[in-house]
Parts: C-alpha cells; sequence; structure tokens
C-alpha cells in the first residue's frame, strides 16, 4: 500500500498528504480507544472542539505543500486569499 508524503496529527486527529497522478490530495481520519473492547476505532464525526484542530491540521498541510484552491470558477486560489 502507498504511504502518504506527510502525515500531521494531534491526538486522535490526522491529516495525511497523498502524492497523486493529477496532483496532491488529502485524507483525514479521527480515531479513539474504545473503552469497552479496548480496540483503536474510526468514526467520521467530530466534537465541536475538535474541528478548530482539524481546520489547523489542514491549514499546515496546504502551507507546507504549496496546495492551491480551484474555485467554482476553475481559477487557482490561494489559501491566503480566504
Amino acid at each position: 500500500m502507498a504511504k502518504p508524503i506527510q502525515d500531521y496529527s494531534v491526538g486522535g486527529l490526522s491529516v495525511a498528504v497523498w502524492a497523486q497522478e493529477k496532483g496532491v490530495s488529502i485524507s483525514m481520519q479521527k480515531r479513539y480507544l474504545d473503552k469497552d473492547s479496548d480496540e483503536w476505532k474510526e468514526s467520521k464525526f467530530l466534537f465541536v472542539s475538535e474541528t478548530a484542530i482539524l481546520i489547523q491540521l489542514l491549514q499546515k498541510a496546504i502551507a507546507d505543500h504549496g496546495m492551491k484552491i480551484k474555485t467554482n470558477t476553475q481559477e487557482e486560489t490561494s489559501i491566503d486569499q480566504f
């Protein structure tokens, strides 16, 4: 399996940057330790307090890899313009 070119994580939240044929992509993951089964599990839900952390991880990944955002007009826009 391919490995990401870079990982960013805080607690159970992580963002991975992947090199793809058509450019760079990002995946996000939340993991937690289930107290009943003592197993690591994934969740697609975030607590409100975790959203700020995820935003910071995404911003770091975007800044470090010089990513551009395509708007509806297909113009490339820097994340700093938002």
